[in-house]
This record gives C-alpha cells, sequence and structure tokens, in this order.
C-alpha cells in the first residue's frame, strides 16, 4: 500500500513495547540528545502522582548518557508539576498536541535542533503526528493501560494499519 506524505505522518520512526526498552546508547546512535516524553500512558499511569522507581531510573540513565530529557504533556501544570518534583527534568504542560507550540516549546527547553530531539509517547493522533510535523523523530511505545471507555478503545483500532506498517517497515531493514 503506497502512503501518501499525510499518512506517513501517522507512521512512528521507530516502535518500542515500553520506555525501558529504549536505552541511551540506542538514541545517541540514531544522532539524538535530547527527549520529549509523554506523561499520561507512557511514563506513568492516568493520575498517577509519582513516577515509579523503574521510571526515575530510566529518566536517569538518559541524563548520565548526557541526553535531555523534557515532558511533554497536555495535562494542567499542577499535574505535571507534582509528577517532576524531584526530575531533573523539565516540562511543557497544556501543549495542546498535536499542535506545534507545545514541541516547539519543548525543543527550545531542550536547546537543541529539532533533528536531534525523539519524541516518545504511546497515540498515534497526538505524538506521532506531533512529532513528525515538528521535525522530530517519533517513537511510539504501547500504552501502560490498554483498556478504557468506547472512544479510547476506537482510536486505538485506528491505530492499527499505522503501527503495522512501522514494524513491517524495522522488519525489512
Amino acid at each position: 500500500m503506497r502512503m501518501s506524505k499525510f499518512g506517513a505522518n501517522f507512521i512512528p520512526d521507530k516502535v518500542f513495547a515500553n520506555i525501558q526498552d529504549i536505552t541511551p546508547e540506542w538514541l545517541l546512535s540514531k544522532g539524538l540528545r535530547g527527549l520529549a516524553v509523554d506523561l499520561d500512558n507512557t511514563l506513568a499511569g492516568y493520575g498517577q502522582k509519582r513516577p515509579t522507581p523503574d521510571v526515575i531510573l530510566w529518566i536517569g540513565r538518559m541524563c548520565e548518557a548526557g541526553l535531555r530529557v523534557v515532558i511533554i504533556t497536555n495535562n494542567a501544570e499542577d499535574r505535571v508539576r507534582q509528577f517532576c518534583a524531584g526530575l531533573p527534568v523539565a516540562y511543557v504542560h497544556r501543549a495542546r498536541k498535536p499542535f506545534l507550540p507545545g514541541f516547539k516549546r519543548a525543543v527550545e527547553l531542550l536547546g537543541l535542533p529539532p533533528d536531534q530531539v525523539g519524541e516518545v509517547g504511546d497515540q498515534i493522533y497526538t505524538d506521532v503526528l506531533g512529532a513528525k510535523r515538528s521535525g522530530l523523530f517519533s517513537i511510539l511505545v504501547t500504552p501502560l493501560h490498554l483498556k478504557g471507555h468506547f472512544f479510547f478503545s476506537l482510536r486505538r483500532l485506528l491505530e492499527q494499519p499505522f503501527i503495522r506498517k512501522a514494524l513491517q517497515r524495522d522488519a525489512c531493514r
């Protein structure tokens, strides 16, 4: 199936099972020096107030390797500030993903050119689309929680062809 340029904006550059599978070595090998990371269903469950020890270690490994990290989320500032307290990260709240200003702000906070920034998220229609349109390397992870209301389930179903296309592409490399 041939994909239009518009359709290509929905295909992630890389798919991982979870954030723990994303290593500093892999990111650096791709020329990435910074990450903009989604919060809900990527780093934490919805409403989870504090990062888990695994998330704290993962962010620590990124920083120790010289990678810069910023959290980018559509959440209100109170939620994000509480989650990020004590973490060596900046954040962009009310990013209005997939619109571009939140992604541009994240890149500014990282102090890097867009082609050196990866965006990690769990949704095609917000994270991947916004990252691709902003010139960032898009990394899709499996959502932490797959169950949700009808709209959430429908959206996940509609994302599957794009995920399959990315996985097929990676299998051929």
